[in-house]
């Protein structure tokens, strides 16, 4: 079953309602992290907890060829 119709269907919708609110996947997924938990705050203190910065192991394995 596409993402779109078990999304439509467990709303309880038509598919053609999900398209008309939402055009793209994209849009679709953005308000569903949104709705799931809250923006991010763009400044501030809350910002930092928010988006912690990567370790240096990660920063490593990310860099790295391959």
């Amino acid at each position: 079953m596409p993402p779109s119709t078990a999304i439509a269907a467990a709303a309880g919708v038509a598919k053609t309602t999900i398209y008309r609110r939402w055009p793209s996947k994209g849009e679709l997924i953005v308000d569903c992290l949104l709705d799931a938990f809250g923006p991010i705050p763009l400044e501030g203190a809350g910002r930092a907890s928010s988006c912690p910065r990567p370790s240096a192991g990660s920063r490593r394995r990310s860099a790295s060829p391959g």
